[in-house]
């Protein structure tokens, strides 16, 4: 195995072009619907240095990936944040590689200057390989979702 890490912008299409099959991997789901991501700004967020994939290749084919944004963090400037964006891991290497994907993106991104990284979860089977990992649980999410309101009813 393989594991790398690398710009997003170089593995983007790779992911983009197997995206519905992961999201359907996914055993919970949120209630958005199927992906929609905003290719442009992470892009973007990838050629400024701010967004990369940890990869996972067996033989050159791509079987996991989580992808972080970085930055500083808005309330203490000299702390530099990684935020987990999506992690997959292909169904036959589930149970196999994912404690060390996760160890060799902490490795990765460590080595680039990050202090704290933080995944936000649905799925508690992922919490649970995290703790293993070291991660423990810091912050509370809390989240409200508002109606769309039409612009015809101003």
């Amino acid at each position: 195995m393989i594991y790398d890490f690398v710009p997003f912008h170089e593995v983007a299409e790779e992911i983009a072009k197997n995206l519905e099959a992961h999201y359907d991997d996914v055993d919970k789901k949120d209630n958005y619907g199927r992906p929609n991501l905003d290719w442009e700004n992470y892009l973007a967020q990838s050629r400024m240095g701010a967004c990369k994939a940890v990869t996972a290749r067996d033989n050159g084919k791509l079987v996991a990936y989580s992808v972080f944004c970085m930055g500083v963090n808005m309330n203490h400037k000299t702390i530099v944040e990684a935020t987990n964006t999506g992690i997959w891991v292909h169904p036959d290497y589930r149970g196999k590689i994912t404690l060390e994907l996760v160890r060799n993106s902490d490795d990765f991104l460590r080595n680039a200057g990050v202090m704290e990284t933080t995944y936000i979860l649905m799925d508690e089977r992922i919490g649970a390989l995290l703790k293993r990992a070291k991660y423990q649980p810091r912050h509370t999410v809390w989240s409200n979702k508002y109606v769309a309101i039409s612009s015809t009813t101003h």
